[in-house]
C-alpha cells in the first residue's frame, strides 16, 4: 500500500521515554512528520493550539492519562483518528477505550513492523476523510456555478453554435486519425503498397505490416460497436428504481474489480469508497454501472503511472455524489483547463493524448465516453461535472482531475 505522507504532522504521547524515542525512529524511517509529548496535558494543549493528522497516546501517563485525553480530544474535533499503544491488557479497559471512537489498540511490546502497519492504515483512513472534505468542498463550489451556467447558458447557444460545430467535426477528424483507428490503418495501407513484390500470381506483403493492419481492422471494428453501443444508450429510455447510499456503495467494488487486469501496464492503484447511509436514490444500476466503468477507463488512460485513482461516495446539499480522481501530469500539463470544462462533454472532444492501448476494451471510445456519461446522468434526473482540482491534502500539492457524478436524494434517513 502507497504511504500517503501528511501534510500535518502525527501527535504521540507516552511517559516512556524508551516509546517516545522509538516513535521518532519509525516516523523518521517512514519520513513522517511527528510531534511527541510526555503527558496527556502537554499533548491537549499542543492539540488545541494547531492540526495534526492523528493521535497516538498511551493510557497509563501522568498528569492526565490517555482516556481522559481521548474523551477531550473526541469533544473538541470528533472526527480524529486516534491510535492507543498501551501495556494495559484488561478487556474491560480495551472495551471501554473503543467505545471513544478508536482507530485501533496496539499491545505493549509491538513489533516495529506491526506498528508501521496500523499506522498506514491510519495514515490511509486519514488521506481518505481529507479527500472526501476537500470533495466536498468542490462539489457545494460547482452547484452554485452549475446555477450560474443555467442562468447565461441560453444567452450563448447561438454564439457558440457555430464554433462548437466546427470544433467537433476537427476533434471528429482528429480521434478518427490518431492512435490504432483509421488514421493507423491508412498509414498501414499507404506502407504495404510502397512495399509491395509484384509476383506472377499475387504480390508479396511484408507479414508485420499485414499483422499490424489486421490488429488495427480489429481495435476499428471494437469502436464501431462502440457506436452502436453510444446510440442505443442515448435513444433508450431509463427506468429507474431506489437504493439505498449504502448498497450502491458495495456494488462499486465488484464494477471495478473486473477493470484492474487492464491497469496493470501503469501500475495504478484504485481505492474504494466507505459511505454508510440509508439515504435513497434512484438508479439504473446497468446504466450506472457502464457510466462507472467508463469513468475509470477515463481515469486510467491520462493519469500518470504508479499513481491511485480515489473513488469517493458522499452526500452533500441534498445529493449523493460520486467522485474519481486521478493525478495529471504538471509537464506537460495534462489537466482540464476551465474554459474547456463544458466543452470536454461535446462528442468527439479530446484535449490531450492518451494512453489508446485500453480502447480495446473500453465500452465507448471515439472520445464518446463523457458525452455517453452526461447523457445517462441527465436522464437520472442529476448532473456531471469533470474538472482541474489542487489536492493539497499531502505535504507535495499536486493537479488531479475530479470527475464528479450528483443525483439527487429522493429520500433522507
Amino acid at each position: 500500500m502507497k504511504l500517503h505522507i501528511p501534510k500535518e504532522p502525527v501527535l504521540a504521547v507516552d511517559d516512556e521515554a524508551d516509546i517516545l524515542a522509538t516513535y521518532k525512529q519509525i516516523f523518521s524511517l517512514l519520513k513522517v512528520p511527528v510531534e511527541v509529548y510526555k503527558n496527556g496535558k502537554e499533548a491537549l494543549e499542543a492539540f488545541e493550539s494547531k492540526a495534526y493528522s492523528l493521535l497516538v497516546t498511551d493510557l497509563d501517563m501522568p498528569v492526565m492519562d490517555g482516556l481522559g485525553l481521548i474523551r477531550k480530544v473526541k469533544e473538541y474535533k470528533p472526527e480524529t483518528i486516534i491510535l492507543v499503544s498501551t501495556g494495559m491488557h484488561d478487556p474491560e479497559v480495551i472495551i471501554e477505550v473503543m467505545k471513544e471512537g478508536v482507530f485501533d489498540y496496539i499491545l505493549k511490546p509491538f513489533e516495529i513492523t506491526q506498528f508501521q502497519g496500523v499506522l498506514s492504515k491510519a495514515l490511509e483512513y486519514y488521506y481518505q476523510k481529507q479527500q472526501e472534505k476537500l470533495q466536498s468542498f468542490y462539489a457545494s463550489e460547482k452547484l452554485k456555478a452549475q446555477i450560474e451556467w443555467l442562468n447565461y447558458k441560453e444567452s450563448l447557444r447561438v454564439k457558440d453554435k457555430h464554433e462548437s460545430a466546427l470544433m467537433n467535426l476537427e476533434d471528429m477528424k482528429n480521434s478518427f486519425l490518431e492512435g490504432a483507428s483509421i488514421g493507423s490503418m491508412m498509414t498501414l495501407i499507404f506502407m504495404i503498397k510502397d512495399m509491395l513484390v509484384e509476383k506472377e500470381d499475387g504480390y508479396l506483403v511484408n507479414k508485420e505490416l499485414m499483422d499490424t493492419l489486421i490488429e488495427c481492422n480489429e481495435v476499428c471494428r471494437h469502436q464501431f460497436e462502440g457506436i452502436v453501443n453510444i446510440t442505443s444508450f442515448l435513444e433508450s429510455h431509463i427506468e429507474l428504481q431506489p437504493i439505498t447510499c449504502s448498497e450502491l456503495n458495495s456494488l462499486i467494488p465488484t464494477w471495478v474489480e473486473p477493470l484492474l487486469e487492464y491497469f496493470t501496464p501503469k501500475k495504478v492503484h484504485v481505492t474504494y469508497p466507505t459511505l454508510q447511509s440509508k439515504a435513497i436514490v434512484n438508479v439504473n444500476l446497468d446504466y450506472f454501472k457502464d457510466v462507472v466503468q467508463e469513468l475509470l477507463f477515463n481515469a486510467y488512460k491520462y493519469t500518470i503511472p504508479n499513481s491511485t485513482i480515489n473513488i469517493f461516495l458522499f452526500i452533500s446539499e441534498g445529493y449523493l455524489i460520486l467522485t474519481v480522481k486521478n493525478d495529471v501530469s504538471e509537464n506537460p500539463y495534462g489537466g482540464i483547463p476551465k474554459e474547456y470544462e463544458r466543452i470536454l462533454l461535446e462528442p468527439f472532444i479530446r484535449l490531450h493524448t492518451n494512453d489508446e492501448k485500453i480502447i480495446k476494451v473500453e465500452k465507448f471510445g471515439l472520445g464518446l465516453g463523457l458525452t455517453v456519461v452526461d447523457n445517462v446522468v441527465k436522464k437520472h434526473n442529476g448532473m456531471f461535472f469533470i474538472h482541474d482540482i489542487i489536492d493539497h491534502t499531502t505535504e507535495k500539492k499536486k493537479i488531479c482531475v475530479s470527475a464528479e457524478i450528483f443525483l439527487p436524494i429522493v429520500k433522507k434517513v
